[in-house]
């Protein structure tokens, strides 16, 4: 399926790419609207320069401090080094993107926080420290939105204050689904809409045939 819609989203993430300022985004939105294929599109069609795009997951500490996506944008970084410390990783990125200009995004930020509740205090360390000759690009991105309103929303946390933008990623609106359901007629896709909803990942099946689904 070809990436759809998504202009406005697409048209922050370039403006704030483009300019010459460290940027410091959170990513919302609930499961399955589309957030990690939104910035991995992003990244492989409108990014040249280097990035860092990883995903955590449920685990320990020490296997998420494993590095060798990191070595890919670390000069002089062996492919099998293991970090430390999560400031010691986090260290390495703001001192590369001292040079040029660095994209890195962490997908599924909660569940870092999970393994390493240390990381919004890291961060806010690290931000402070090189915000003001730091070209880097971080993006925080989550599905648990709770979680991730209190981390950035709250006094009381490591990280308020701090994030520079904020994008919400909502689901598609009913006159955009004609470009997902191209060979329904405008009844057929209000009626489709009422029962299914407006989850991108459910409408891209309408390329074929969304009535094939077995919901």
């Amino acid at each position: 399926m070809n990436f759809q819609n998504r202009d406005r989203p697409l048209r922050i993430l370039n403006e704030c790419y483009a300019r010459q300022k460290p940027i410091f985004m959170v990513v919302y939105g609930r499961r399955r609207i589309g957030k990690t294929v939104l910035l991995r599109h992003w990244i492989e069609d409108h990014i040249k320069g280097k990035h860092l795009l990883w995903t955590a997951h449920r685990t320990t500490s020490e296997v998420l401090l494993a590095s060798e996506a990191v070595a890919d944008v670390t000069p002089g970084v062996h492919s099998q080094i293991r970090f430390s410390s999560w400031e010691a990783l986090f260290e390495q990125l703001f001192r590369v993107a001292e040079a040029k200009r660095l994209v890195v995004v962490i997908d599924e930020f909660p569940y870092l926080v999970e393994c390493a509740p240390e990381i919004p205090s890291v961060l806010q360390k690290l931000w402070d420290r090189h915000k003001e000759k730091s070209l880097i690009f971080l993006i925080l991105c989550g599905s648990h939105y709770h979680m991730m309103h209190e981390q950035f929303a709250s006094r009381q946390k490591p990280l308020y204050g701090r994030v520079t933008e904020s994008l919400v990623l909502d689901e598609i609106s009913p006159d955009e689904l004609g470009l997902f359901l191209q060979r329904y007629s405008p009844e057929q896709i209000v009626e489709t809409y009422s029962v299914i909803g407006a989850y991108p990942v459910i409408w891209s099946y309408g390329m074929t045939d969304i009535r094939s689904l077995k919901m």
